[in-house]
């Protein structure tokens, strides 16, 4: 995923010119495309929200662990920042979620404060999108936790869940 789907400045895999794009879009075969099969015409974003997005869902507890704080830090300020205020729908909700990840207060505040249920996908509810963002404003980013927990360390009971 972090070397061929979601491609961190540094990134080796894909060719140079490409990297900045952060996600690659369409990626098959010999096919790498920075945009969607789905789209709005015309879109004053150019659809990015649709071309990042796409690669932020379903946004699970496992998402920290694949889209790396420092990814989706760079990845918000160089293509998601700008647009954001832009997006009416529901892959506004999805942006600001995947955000919580590297800045979970931001998130919060967005989900606390003057939300709007147009803001919601269809997959996703306020609660989730609450609960998510919680946990990470109590730490529970692996990127920045102070102990790992390993499956081992629980099979031998040293981690209580």
């Amino acid at each position: 995923m972090n070397s061929y789907m979601l491609m961190s400045p540094g990134n080796t895999i894909q060719p140079k010119p490409f990297v900045p794009n952060f996600v690659s879009g369409i990626l098959f075969m010999n096919k790498a495309d920075h945009t969607t099969y789905f789209g709005i015409p015309n879109s004053p974003t150019n659809n990015l929200e649709l071309t990042h997005g796409i690669h932020m869902i379903p946004l699970t507890p496992i998402s920290p662990f694949i889209r790396l704080q420092s990814f989706v830090t760079a990845e918000w300020q160089a293509k998601l920042a700008t647009i954001v205020g832009q997006v009416n729908s529901g892959w506004r909700g999805i942006l600001m979620a995947n955000l919580a990840i590297s800045d979970p207060q931001a998130a919060w505040n967005f989900f606390t404060t003057g939300f709007q249920s147009s803001w919601l996908d269809d997959g996703a509810s306020l609660t989730w999108y609450l609960a998510f963002t919680a946990g990470l404003l109590a730490g529970g980013n692996p990127a920045t936790s102070p102990a790992t927990v390993t499956a081992a360390a629980v099979r031998d009971g040293q981690h209580v869940l």
